[in-house]
């Protein structure tokens, strides 16, 4: 299949899995880690990219990802792919989820080698309020984005268009097709924003599909560019808004204690949260 090909690193293989973010691997190289609803496909997509169709467990009911689990590229594990669980959707208890939440909030404020976020939507449905949040939160920490808007053979052709060009502008901040930047018009159907998300740097949008399949040369290409990378961020944005510190206690204490420290807490440094932030 030409749109499949092989993959540029050859194998890939599970590293570990971890409970939460007090028992991961090595923070060395480089690595990317997916995020996403529970139900928009999040390691149907891994399986794809990698060209290796079980080497994350897929399963017809939402949230049975329950740990942070990493996947080398090729022999060596300088370079990593990171399945972390998905939010929303999901049959178990409040505090499992909550636990969650927690161990990802940790795992993204901690972890050096963290090249950047793909974030999974499934084009059906995409930007719902906890996707905004992670934009927001991948924003205010200066990190590359990519996001795959998946199942989108569920879409005609021109309903996929139409709503790949609405979450680009939404994300992007621009309209790719005309290079406007005023709003484009109504939401497609299924598509909900309640805020306006504010662009990033770094970030891309593209349509994606297992099925199909659609998109997963541009998928891994886009991994690949990222994890190269110099592992350096943008400036963070902390204080960029008050709506975006009002969102999220989790940045608002990480601001106030960088802060408070005259601009010296590392961000590798573990953040005591207690909160109720719904970041990630």
């Amino acid at each position: 299949n030409n749109e499949l090909g092989l993959p540029p690193w050859g194998s890939a293989s599970l590293l570990t899995a971890s409970p939460d973010a007090r028992h991961l691997p090595p923070d060395t190289g480089a690595e990317i880690a997916f995020v996403g609803r529970s139900n928009a496909g999040k390691s149907t997509a891994i399986n794809m990219i990698t060209g290796i169709p079980n080497l994350c467990r897929v399963s017809k009911t939402p949230g049975r990802t329950q740990t942070l689990n990493f996947f080398q590229l090729g022999s060596a594990a300088s370079k990593r792919l990171v399945d972390l669980p998905g939010y929303g959707h999901a049959v178990v208890s409040k505090s499992v989820s909550a636990n969650w939440m927690t161990s990802m909030r940790q795992y993204i404020w901690v972890r050096r080698s963290l090249a950047g976020l793909v974030l999974l939507m499934d084009a059906r449905h995409p930007l719902k309020e906890s996707d905004l949040e992670v934009l927001d939160f991948a924003r205010g920490e200066g990190m590359r984005l990519h996001v795959l808007l998946t199942k989108a053979d569920k879409l005609s052709q021109a309903e996929a268009a139409e709503t790949l060009r609405w979450v680009r502008f939404h994300v992007l901040g621009i309209d790719m097709a005309t290079g406007a930047t005023a709003p484009i018009g109504p939401a497609p159907p299924g598509a909900t924003v309640l805020r306006p998300s504010l662009p990033g740097a770094n970030w891309t949008v593209q349509l994606f599909s297992a099925v199909a399949p659609v998109g997963v040369r541009e998928a891994r290409a886009r991994i690949i560019e990222i994890l190269d990378k110099e592992l350096v961020r943008a400036e963070p944005d902390h204080d960029a808004s008050a709506r975006a510190a009002g969102l999220h206690p989790l940045r608002a204490l990480c601001a106030s204690r960088r802060r408070a420290s005259g601009g010296d807490l590392e961000r590798g440094a573990r953040v005591d949260d207690g909160g109720d932030a719904h970041v990630l």
